[in-house]
């Protein structure tokens, strides 16, 4: 990996940590746009007006960074639609851009929990990357040797177990590991690739599908909450809302105010679209995402988190405290709605194509049959 010899990581408590100068630490001014252009335009592909086409629509709502984009791609490579036609030089691009976009996050995160680089020569390496603004194969040509040297630094590797504090993907460790693959002249994104990518939803994604010999219309719209205003005018008319939120989030802060739960939220916002009168009459189902990273949590006997998410639940009605803790997670789900009914909430780990699929099944299966 050329780190050669490792001295200690020196992690400084946040009120110790003197403020950079810019330009004193990678990642600090930003991403480059070129980078920035390619996951914009990853996004905006399919972003599309909802038309009148007579097909049922469903819409995929929920908050940031609940796995729901990801749903939405596999799910439009599992019923055929839009996804599976991009061409595999525009995700090329799309999964390099999120790689150094990853590498930029990481370094912020070190910042921001005053861990530095074991190696001190990584440092200028990471300046290295994050001053790319192309990410083609003639770029990103060279750049190997850099790549492995930061992504194996004990400081970085550090702040990826600390994740969730600085709002790292939980896919950050699957890239940096893939970068050599990823950085192949000729790559070729996997669907793993593809589907591990943290890209938020910008505006309104359209996707045509099929399912038991039914054309559906399924809307993805941003969940964050300046997307949210981009929801009003979309309920009215639904056939169904897939909600999607995570299993992982319930010792995590939201992005846009780290004083909030990020599940408090999904559940509030859950209770109060589901109440909503243009819904009245539309099926409802719950994807709760990232049973893989729960199950991560719960097989590294994270006493800690599992302690946390049991507290987060205490309290919802017929929640059992030694169940399975997704199970937990779904009966706060249930609680704040008493139409949803137990057989339309999923625990899914999303990148899984055959987990989604018999969860999707269940839920399309009911909304194909004649009305």
């Amino acid at each position: 990996m050329g780190c050669g010899a490792t001295k200690a990581v020196q992690v400084q408590p946040a009120d110790a940590v003197e403020p950079l100068a810019p330009g004193d630490y990678p990642g600090t001014s930003g991403i480059p746009s070129g980078v920035e252009l390619e996951l914009d335009r990853l996004s905006t592909l399919d972003d599309l007006p909802s038309g009148e086409s007579g097909e049922p629509r469903v819409l995929l709502l929920g908050a940031g960074d609940c796995g729901k984009s990801t749903l939405f791609r596999q799910l439009q490579l599992l019923y055929g639609g839009t996804a599976a036609a991009k061409n595999s030089y525009v995700l090329a691009g799309a999964v390099r851009s999120h790689l150094f976009h990853t590498l930029r996050e990481a370094t912020q995160g070190m910042a921001r929990l005053g861990i530095e680089f074991a190696e001190p020569q990584n440092i200028a390496r990471a300046q290295t990357l994050l001053d790319v603004a192309k990410v083609d194969d003639a770029t990103v040509r060279g750049l190997d040797d850099d790549v492995a040297a930061v992504g194996a630094d004990a400081g970085l590797r550090a702040v990826l177990k600390r994740g969730a504090a600085v709002h790292l993907p939980e896919s950050a460790a699957y890239f940096l590991d893939a970068a050599s693959r990823i950085l192949a002249p000729g790559y070729v994104p996997t669907g793993d690739d593809v589907l591990r990518m943290r890209v938020r939803t910008r505006g309104v994604a359209l996707a045509q599908i099929s399912a038991f010999g039914r054309d559906f219309e399924v809307v993805d719209v941003g969940g964050a909450r300046t997307e949210r205003r981009k929801w009003a005018g979309r309920l009215r008319g639904a056939a169904a809302v897939f909600w999607v939120g995570s299993l992982a989030e319930f010792d995590q802060p939201l992005y846009e105010d780290e004083e909030v739960n990020r599940l408090d939220e999904s559940v509030a916002l859950w209770r109060e679209t589901a109440a909503m009168p243009e819904l009245e009459g539309a099926a409802l189902s719950v994807f709760l995402c990232k049973r893989d990273v729960l199950a991560a949590k719960a097989a590294a006997a994270d006493a800690d988190a599992l302690a946390t998410l049991r507290a987060r639940c205490a309290g919802s009605g017929g929640a059992d405290e030694a169940a399975d803790p997704s199970a937990l997670v779904a009966q706060r789900y249930l609680d704040a709605c008493p139409r949803l009914s137990k057989a339309n909430v999923h625990a899914v780990d999303a990148t899984d194509a055959k987990d989604v699929r018999a969860a999707l099944d269940a839920a399309f299966r009911g909304l194909a049959k004649p009305v």
